[in-house]
Formats: C-alpha cells, sequence, structure tokens
C-alpha cells in the first residue's frame, strides 16, 4: 500500500487516461487526449515524466526527449491488458465516490461490450479486493440492471467471467443468481442439442478458473446425464471433457464411469477423454480400476482414450 500511495499522482494519471482511452475506443492515445487528461486532473509535467518513467505508457516515436518535446507525440499503453486494468482501477475510484452515476451510466453503456469485458472483469476482482460493501453492490446491481442483452447469452458470459474473477466469493451480490444463470444456459444447449451454443458455453467456462470446480456446477454436470436423452450422452461427455476442470468431485467422476458401462463406444471415448482431461486430480483408485479395464475394451478408439487418460494422470 506504501507503493500505491507513493505513487497515487502517478496512478492517478495512468488511469483517467486508460479510461478516457478506453471510452473514446482508442489505444493510440493522441496528444490533445493527453492534454485534455492532465488539464483535467490538473496533472504537472513532473508528474507525466514520472509515469512515463514508470514503463507502462510509451511514447509514439523515440525522437528527442524532454517533458514538453514528449507533450506533443501520442502515446500508448505497452500492452492493452495494462489499459483495460488502468481503466478497471478508474472505474472502481468513480463508484466508490460522488462521481458513482458516471460510473452505473458507463457500466449500463457498455457492459455488453466485447472490446471492454476486461475492464469489467478487473473492476469485479478489484472491488472484491477493496472490500467496500457499498461499491460492490453497486457495481453488480448495475450488471443486472437495465438494460438487458437481447438475447441473454452475453449477460450470461459477462456475469460468469466477473464472478469467477473473485473467486466465485460469497460477499458477491446475485452470486446465486449468476450461478443459475450459467446452468440454464447449459440445460437450454442440450435440450435444444445446440451443439455451437454448447461450444460458446465450454469456451465461456474455460475462460474461467474457479467456476467449473464449484461442487454445485459439478452436481449439474453429473445431472445432465440422467436429464437428457441418451442420443444426448457422447455430447455431454465431450462438453465435460472440453473444460478444465481441475478439482473434480466424487458425484461427476462417478457418472464418467457409469458411462463406461454403455453399449455406445461413442460414449465410452469419450468418457475416457473426459477423465484424461481432468488428470491427476481424478485419479483415484475406482477411476484407475476402470480405465485399466477399458483397455481391453473391443472399440480400438476406447482403448486409446483408456491409456492416454492413464498417462495424463501421471505416476
Amino acid at each position: 500500500m506504501e507503493v500505491y500511495e507513493k505513487c497515487r499522482p502517478e496512478l492517478t494519471f495512468l488511469e483517467t487516461l486508460a479510461f478516457e482511452g478506453m471510452t473514446s475506443n482508442t489505444i493510440i492515445l493522441r496528444k490533445e487526449l493527453l492534454q485534455k487528461v492532465m488539464h483535467d486532473i490538473g496533472c504537472l509535467s513532473d508528474t507525466y515524466s514520472d509515469a512515463l518513467h514508470i514503463g507502462i505508457l510509451k511514447s509514439f516515436d523515440n525522437g528527442q526527449i524532454g517533458n514538453q518535446i514528449q507533450l506533443e507525440k501520442h502515446h500508448y499503453f505497452v500492452h492493452l491488458s495494462f489499459q483495460e486494468f488502468f481503466a478497471a482501477r478508474y472505474l472502481v475510484r468513480l463508484l466508490s465516490n460522488t462521481t458513482r452515476d458516471i460510473a452505473i451510466q458507463f457500466i449500463e453503456t457498455h457492459k455488453y461490450e466485447k472490446r471492454l469485458q476486461l475492464v469489467f472483469i478487473f473492476a469485479s476482482g478489484l472491488l472484491i479486493q477493496s472490500e467496500n460493501t457499498q461499491s460492490i453492490h453497486r457495481f453488480w446491481d448495475t450488471i443486472f440492471g437495465t438494460p438487458h442483452d437481447l438475447v441473454g447469452i452475453r449477460h450470461m458470459q459477462l456475469v460468469t467471467v466477473c464472478l469467477d474473477e473473485t473467486q466465485c466469493d460469497c460477499a458477491v451480490p446475485h452470486r446465486s443468481q449468476s450461478i443459475s444463470l450459467l446452468l440454464n444456459w447449459i440445460r437450454f444447449a442440450f435440450r435444444q442439442n445446440n451443439f455451437k451454443l454448447q461450444e460458446t458455453i465450454a469456451i465461456t467456462i474455460n475462460a474461467c478458473s474457479k467456476i467449473q470446480n464449484l461442487p454445485e456446477v459439478q452436481t449439474e454436470f453429473a445431472s445432465l446425464f440422467q436429464a437428457e436423452a441418451e442420443d444426448h450422452r457422447p455430447h455431454i461427455a465431450t462438453f465435460i471433457g472440453k473444460l478444465n476442470i481441475t478439482d473434480p468431485q466424487n458425484q461427476l467422476l462417478g457418472s464418467l464411469l457409469l458411462q463406461l458401462e454403455y453399449n455406445d463406444a461413442e460414449i465410452r471415448t469419450n468418457a475416457c477423454r473426459a477423465l484424461g482431461r481432468m488428470g491427476e486430480k481424478a485419479a483415484t483408485s475406482e477411476v484407475i480400476d476402470r480405465l485399466f479395464v477399458a483397455l481391453g475394451d473391443q472399440s480400438s478408439s476406447v482403448r486409446t482414450k483408456a491409456c492416454s487418460a492413464l498417462g495424463r494422470m501421471g505416476e
């Protein structure tokens, strides 16, 4: 925290510049924008110089140096993720004081824009770290408030990745609603037998690190095998096999092992693939025993995937 306090003027400058750039949909920060930001926040040239020396903001060419000359150049953040992160810090700061209406309007207007998704993801994580309950509620209430995505898929994607950024913290408002929304979309995708939608949901989940390991989410994965028609089973196992599940629950492992008993070789193959994708965490004695049995399966594809799964589980 000492570093943040000492660098507050420079951080304020970088945050404001990043936010203005994201609002303007530009990564090349023109000199006019730079000068406007400095004027708006009352930034001294020394502050600008110090911000430039941090190494995150660069001038557009390597010509002459000097504060006044640099101010006449265009600038850019060395990577877009830096601009998104500093813009998120600015948004969090807006939410925590009398400028919250500006932040709320920004979220309402831009929450479904793909180019700003990382800004909202970073903001959700920063807010949880801040432990500012009012700001956290303002953010999530606005995300769940109007206007809504007409179809709904972008809303599900946004709340899923934002919730995951908080490590699915129980302090997050609308936490249960966010998880239910994801599960409802998964059920819908399989009831409609919509492979494209299933793929889209899998990509969204794989952008996360925590949500696919939640017990309630894995319970839903397991229940899909009982709830859906038998001809959907290969696709369910394929879907689960695409996910980065690093902490598989016993119920999910048990459901996948049951699929190894089906006559359909495709179901057995996809179940082996899903178990292999989970790696060492899936290596219970029961799973290993069943995979050894599968090494003698009449289908070569089942034998191949069972061998691969055992190999991925390590010693």
